[in-house]
């Protein structure tokens, strides 16, 4: 088997100031195949436990208060500042209440990230930015982003939260790609149904009304949440309830007609606990497409006290990759580090891009 990390350390320094190399031995080896067996099987079983269910996309909240983020090529994001939270009191005081809330309205700064980073590569696959080098890296992520947007494409967003990155990808693939007779589909998954209601739906509405065609009318807007209907899914609860619902094709739809794999899957800041970033691993190996499919995550470099970061997230890829039964045996995740994100003065940001392989 091979796994492929471009960002790892291979050395360790010894007390008298010497580089050892790292050579895992063969028991080493098993005990990871072992733990990697034991990993999958209980998030097996999980999906069959855990619970998720689409969520109405009726509008309720106002959506005259909005701001705009700037992205490259001209192209802005809007967001709602009106979020009507219909939620304990705790979280006007709490960014996260692990197992109970999940951050979900705020605005975190690696969404921001991946905003803009997608941006660019959208606006090179639409040709409208010619700049962009080209790498093997890039050319995978350019292929898969115009899969995503184009005719029966598909993307999910992990913990999307205010879900910018998936009204993104949303909002081109219909503006670019009007009429397709097999629209693309995006899925934006969150822990809590009043998330979807009060920030992702909104926020989708926000960035199609933004589109030319749309008029302000009451006529357009109806138009617009067909549309909307018609490409976009709000799926609440555990995600690996979405994945047990995604890989027995019972998730509620049927304009989905795929075997539970994805063109992109975009996650951010979902790696900020050792579980975390254990659980996003899985979802990437069990839902991107094999050798085509890409996966965005944006993530800090360390979270710190709760173990998870870019570190984590790659150790849970490596486990995982080593598993030798179950249904992803034959199957390992790459990563690799884009971009990072250092001012010098906070904690860094990382953008990587994971890939599921054949072994």
């Amino acid at each position: 088997m091979s796994f492929k990390f471009d960002f790892s350390l291979s050395t360790l320094t010894s007390e008298d100031g010497q580089h050892t190399t790292l050579s895992p031995s063969t028991e080493d080896a098993d005990d990871d195949t072992q733990a990697a067996n034991a990993l999958v099987a209980s998030y097996t079983r999980k999906t069959a436990q855990k619970e998720c269910a689409t969520v109405d996309a009726r509008l309720d909240v106002d959506l005259d208060t909005f701001d705009t983020i700037d992205l490259a090529q001209g192209m802005g994001l809007n967001f709602t500042t009106s979020c009507h939270i219909r939620g304990p009191e705790y979280l006007k005081s709490h960014d996260v209440v692990p197992g109970i809330y999940e951050g979900g309205l705020k605005i975190w700064e690696c969404s921001t990230d991946m905003c803009r980073y997608l941006a660019r590569y959208l606006a090179s696959v639409l040709g409208e930015d010619r700049e962009l080098g080209s790498s093997i890296e890039s050319d995978h992520l350019k292929t898969a982003l115009s899969r995503a947007i184009g005719s029966g494409g598909s993307a999910l967003e992990l913990g999307c939260g205010y879900g910018l990155p998936g009204c993104l990808i949303l909002r081109e693939g219909m503006k670019h790609h009007e009429g397709e007779q097999l629209p693309p589909t995006v899925i934006f998954s969150d822990f809590n149904d009043f998330v979807l209601k009060t920030a992702t739906i909104p926020n989708a509405y926000l960035n199609l009304s933004s589109l030319p065609r749309y008029s302000g009318t009451k006529e357009e807007e109806e138009i617009q949440l067909r549309t909307m209907l018609d490409r976009a899914m709000f799926v609440g609860g555990d995600w690996l309830g979405l994945s047990g619902k995604l890989t027995n094709k019972t998730l509620q739809t049927s304009r989905l007609d795929f075997d539970g794999r994805f063109d992109v899957i975009l996650a951010s800041e979902t790696t900020y606990t050792s579980d975390s970033c254990k659980e996003t691993a899985f979802l990437m190996l069990a839902h991107l497409k094999i050798e085509c499919g890409v996966g965005l995550i944006a993530t800090k470099r360390f979270y710190f006290g709760v173990g998870g970061g870019s570190d984590s997230f790659e150790s849970a890829a490596k486990l995982l990759s080593s598993s030798s039964a179950g249904p992803f045996a034959g199957l390992e995740l790459e990563v690799k580090l884009l971009q990072q994100y250092d001012t010098g003065t906070a904690n860094i940001r990382d953008m990587m891009q994971v890939r599921c392989l054949r072994k």
